[in-house]
């Protein structure tokens, strides 16, 4: 046995605690390493599969003036994919027993898109029922109320057709793959939770947003799902100007029309009015020539 080895076993013999120690540590090092590399690419494949099962949205659209059933059906003609409307509004609510309002996310249920994945519970029958979030409640008493109250601004409490809602069951979402579930302009400004209702839950001429579901079948996260969804957002947002772009001005159209008809109606009275002025001033001329006539006999 050389010099040298002599001299690496004796000084590991003389600090064997240490040397215990700092084995220990890399080889835990070396554990956390390996496991990240083995379950990273599990990661991936559970949210593929689940993206796919749920028929999770590739993008979501958004417009100032909202989406009419029309808007959606050109939608879906023009990008040759599935495209639905939705509603999204915030407000301030008490559930139960609770003293204290919380801000609460009302999201309507899809058919093709979004799918939701039942927890407990049933899915709503009943447009004045809900299911709950079913990560922050886990387990919540079915039957609990959900009521809207008077903090919510006029706006928000505009697009509920009623005020009070009953909760059948929790799910959990595909909007949500986290714990966060983003910020709001009612309540605190953090929404603490979101609750899934039918359509006809909400009072809206339109829906506030529309999601396009592509079933590409690319894995997701991968090279060639970006280099589409990168390609496929250009396309997208030209075709989604183009569609408000037309129902703008088509929107713009008709209340000009109505203005013009108000315009014309206000300049009939005028003439009417005129008319009958006119009709009034000769009446009065000629009752005055009446009673001077009378007072001259």
């Amino acid at each position: 046995m050389s010099p040298y080895v002599k001299t690496i076993l004796r000084s590991i013999k003389m600090t064997l605690p240490r040397f215990i120690a700092i084995f220990a540590i890399i080889a835990l090092g070396v554990g956390f390493f390996s496991g990240l590399k083995v379950t990273t690419p599990s990661f991936i494949y559970t949210a593929d599969i689940y993206t796919k099962e749920t028929s999770m949205f590739d993008f979501k659209m958004l417009s100032t003036i909202g989406f009419t059933d029309e808007d959606i059906d050109e939608l879906a003609k023009r990008t040759g994919c599935v495209v639905e409307g939705a509603y999204s509004v915030d407000c301030s609510a008490l559930m139960g027993d609770k003293d204290a309002t919380d801000t609460v996310r009302f999201l309507s249920i899809t058919q093709n898109v979004n799918h939701l994945s039942l927890e407990s519970g049933r899915l709503p029958s009943r447009p004045d029922e809900v299911v709950i979030d079913a990560y922050r409640f886990p387990s919540v008493e079915l039957g609990t109320k959900l009521v809207i109250t008077d903090e919510t601004s006029e706006q928000s409490l505009n697009m509920f057709k009623f005020r009070e809602y009953t909760i059948v069951g929790t799910a959990r979402s595909p909007l949500y793959l986290n714990f966060q579930r983003g910020t709001s302009n009612e309540g605190s400004g953090s929404v603490s939770y979101y609750v899934c209702a039918l359509p006809g839950a909400f009072d809206s001429e339109y829906y506030t947003e529309a999601y396009l579901y592509a079933n590409t079948g690319l894995y997701i996260f991968s090279d060639e799902y970006k280099d589409w969804a990168k390609n496929a957002e250009k396309q997208y947002k030209v075709m989604l100007a183009s569609v408000i772009d037309d129902r703008f001005e088509e929107t713009l159209r008709e209340e000009y029309e109505k203005l013009y008809d108000g315009i014309d109606e206000f300049n009939d009275g005028i003439s009417d009015g005129r008319g009958e002025i006119e009709d009034a001033r000769k009446k009065l001329d000629d009752a005055r020539k009446e009673l001077e006539d009378g007072q001259t006999e």
